[in-house]
């Protein structure tokens, strides 16, 4: 359904081809904000960043059916699309099988994440850049920025350098994996990282 490509994946410009289109405590440590998808094992700050892999795993051909696994191999989202329904809907559950949240692959697709992201335009709320070679991303009143980077695609604050990345979504053969640092976890960028993720990587169009 798409290629490596992650130019192509995210709907955006690729110079190359213009055709495309458990909480653990600590008395002397810091002790972060708990996911709403539950409790996960954050490494404690050091000097340097420290980073959560989620992977999603798929025996299909698409990211629309899988299974995303987070730290320790635990299974935290179940995502699953029913393409016997117009327009397609593809829902995301948490491990304990509340709703995350919901895309309806309309012509214009729509996009909502419970209780973080009302119901909007997919396109709306990941509209392409000027340029047409990143995507921007409203989250929670912070602008910040999906852009291929190599064979990946890198997510950082609108008003930082790229370098300072605080997501990474890279594809291998039958999975997808998703790095994000402890801070952006923190920031509540964990829910919206993995809807995005899921748009990014569907080879569809959301414009």
């Amino acid at each position: 359904m798409y290629a490596n490509n992650p130019y192509a994946q995210g709907g955006w410009y690729n110079p190359a081809n213009p055709q495309t289109i458990n909480t653990e405590r600590s008395a002397n440590t810091h002790v972060a904000q708990p996911s709403i998808l539950g409790a996960l094992p954050y490494p404690f700050p050091t000097s340097g960043p420290q980073h959560l892999v989620f992977h999603f795993t798929y025996s299909t051909t698409s990211i629309l059916n899988c299974s995303v696994y987070g730290p320790a191999s635990k299974k935290y989202v179940e995502v699953t699309t029913d393409i016997n329904r117009t327009p397609h809907l593809t829902v995301l559950r948490k491990y304990d099988g509340s709703p995350l949240g919901i895309i309806e692959w309309h012509q214009k697709p729509t996009v909502e994440i419970t209780g973080v992201l009302p119901r909007q335009y997919a396109g709306r709320w990941m509209p392409l850049s000027q340029s047409r070679s990143s995507r921007i991303m409203d989250a929670r009143g912070i602008k910040y920025v999906w852009a291929p980077v190599g064979d990946s695609v890198h997510l950082h604050q609108y008003n930082l350098p790229p370098t300072q990345h605080v997501a990474k979504i890279q594809r291998q053969s039958g999975t997808v994996t998703l790095d994000l640092t402890t801070e952006a976890v923190q920031a509540g960028l964990l829910e919206m990282a993995i809807m995005a993720t899921v748009i990014l990587q569907s080879g569809r169009n959301i414009d």
